[in-house]
């Protein structure tokens, strides 16, 4: 929908128009109950599918999934037990995805097909360490490393997700950092 937005709501994925008065559904998964989750984190993968993930609205431990929105295909349920789904990113050259549950307190990596847009192959790729918050949103900058948002950890953090090092930090003022650019 030209000049408009794309909306991940509790019930679904919906378009607001540009003067922000008319919201459209676009896709209910059919997995998804608005009742019990909502949509948390969300990114398009370089092909334009947008990817999202759920959490539960009371703390229930494992109830989320990872969804992927596809352009004249209903919405398909790519990961489910899910504690609070966040951070998602691509690697430079496509074959990866790296995906971060806040709960586990880590960054998972999955061999990416991008003309399916499957993933196999989950296995962690680092984990924040203990007493500096949980990982939330995450980027990929132009070099191939990933920038993690810590949750209750005041700062961001640079690693090189293939090998799992940690290449910098930096605090800012503020304790719920959700997300980076």
């Amino acid at each position: 929908q030209s000049g408009g937005v794309v909306l991940a709501l509790a019930g679904g994925v919906a378009t607001l128009d540009p003067e922000w008065t008319r919201l459209t559904s676009l896709a209910v998964p059919a997995e998804h109950d608005p009742a019990r989750c909502r949509f948390n984190d969300g990114k398009c993968d370089p092909q334009g599918r947008l990817w999202a993930g759920t959490m539960s609205l009371r703390n229930e431990r494992e109830i989320g999934s990872l969804y992927c929105f596809a352009a004249g295909s209903p919405p398909r349920q790519v990961l489910t037990g899910i504690g609070v789904s966040n951070g998602l990113a691509w690697s430079l050259d496509g074959s990866r995805f790296y995906y971060i549950d806040s709960l586990t307190g880590r960054v998972d990596a999955f061999d990416f097909d991008p003309e399916a847009g499957r993933l196999r192959g989950r296995r962690p790729a680092f984990s924040l360490p203990a007493g500096q918050g949980l990982p939330d949103g995450s980027t990929l900058d132009s070099e191939g490393m990933l920038w993690v948002a810590h949750w209750d950890g005041g700062r961001v953090s640079r690693w090189d997700p293939e090998s799992g090092r940690c290449l910098a930090m930096v605090t800012v003022p503020v304790p719920l950092v959700t997300s980076c650019a």
